[in-house]
């Protein structure tokens, strides 16, 4: 896990009384500040061909609830999801199973995740892309887009992702630069949108609007796509926070019991107030726990990899508190 972690001397050192008749150690505290680690927030949006021409496609498409599940699986973000047709007026689709205009699978104040929506997530998907194929309409796919977005913006810390699927080329009245322009527009970092396109090959203003956004953009045509890849691009909205936690390691307090002994005093907060201590990760540990491992990354003398665990995912509050540590301050 990668904790951003900053160190602090706490006390002077001191020698402490020798452990089980072991001899005395010179050690002092030293204070641990591991900041939370804050889920990737990603709203994405499925803009979908809804016309008799994606008729051949509602197989191949029943493949995309999957996908989105799998997906979030793997990356556990704190996602939103919405969905309009290609009929140009961005009108968002309401899920049934849902009381928002989207679906929402988040994280509470304790990091255990909280959706917005009844039963599970495969089943809310495949309602909500189940628009079916019978509209005769234009397939405008880029106005759609553009209109849903101004009707719902997005959040101001979430990576934007726009799946775009239909069976025909966009027949938008816009210039695609104008779209384009508008699109990038929506985040002050640019790197924040991504697109992925599954449509006809070749479609000339999909294709033209989706060259607008260099490494950032990924399309299939829909005759051979592979639906289970239209997310693959937007794991790079998912950043990831820097730095590697490499702390002084703890003194081992007890030398006789096998395996390191700490003497530590760490709490988590949590945004509402609260409080829960972290103990030391043991064989029959339940709750929030901490260790040390080795790690080559690690290459100050005396330094190991913080790792956290016993929280529900990869996220977790603020951990902060103090540990004896051996050696002069």
């Amino acid at each position: 896990m990668r904790l951003a972690l900053s160190l602090s001397l706490l006390a002077l050192g001191c020698t402490d009384d020798p452990p089980r008749g072991g001899p005395a150690i010179d050690s002092h505290v030293e204070s641990y500040d591991v900041v939370a680690s804050v889920p990737y927030q990603l709203d994405l949006l499925i803009v979908l061909d809804h016309t008799t021409a994606m008729a051949s496609y509602q197989t191949a498409l029943g493949a995309l609830p999957g996908a989105i599940v799998t997906f979030l699986t793997d990356n556990e973000p704190d996602v939103r999801i919405a969905l309009t047709t290609v009929d140009g007026t961005g009108a968002v689709r309401q899920p049934s199973a849902a009381s928002d205009a989207y679906l929402a699978l988040g994280y509470d104040v304790h990091y255990q995740r909280s959706a917005n929506y009844a039963g599970a997530l495969s089943d809310a998907l495949a309602q909500l892309i189940g628009v079916g194929a019978t509209a005769s309409v234009t397939s405008q796919p880029l106005a759609s887009a553009s209109a849903a977005l101004d009707a719902h913006p997005m959040r101001a810390r979430a990576g934007l992702g726009v799946i775009t699927i239909t069976a025909t080329d966009d027949g938008s009245s816009g210039t695609i630069v104008d779209y384009a322009t508008e699109m990038k527009a929506r985040k002050t970092d640019p790197t924040q949108v991504a697109l992925s396109g599954i449509y006809p090959d070749p479609a000339t203003r999909l294709d033209s609007f989706h060259d607008q956004f260099p490494s950032r953009a990924s399309t299939q045509d829909i005759a051979t796509a592979d639906f289970t890849n239209a997310l693959e691009l937007f794991s790079g909205l998912l950043k990831i926070p820097l730095g590697y936690a490499c702390p002084v390691e703890p003194a081992d307090v007890d030398a006789e019991t096998p395996g390191p002994q700490y003497d530590c005093d760490l709490n988590a907060y949590y945004d509402d107030g609260t409080s829960e201590a972290v103990r030391q990760c043991k064989a029959d540990s339940t709750g929030p726990c901490f260790r040390f491992e080795a790690d080559p990354i690690c290459m100050l003398p005396g330094t190991a990899h913080f790792a956290l665990d016993g929280f529900p995912g990869r996220w977790h509050p603020g951990v902060r508190g103090q540990c004896v540590v051996t050696g002069q301050n």
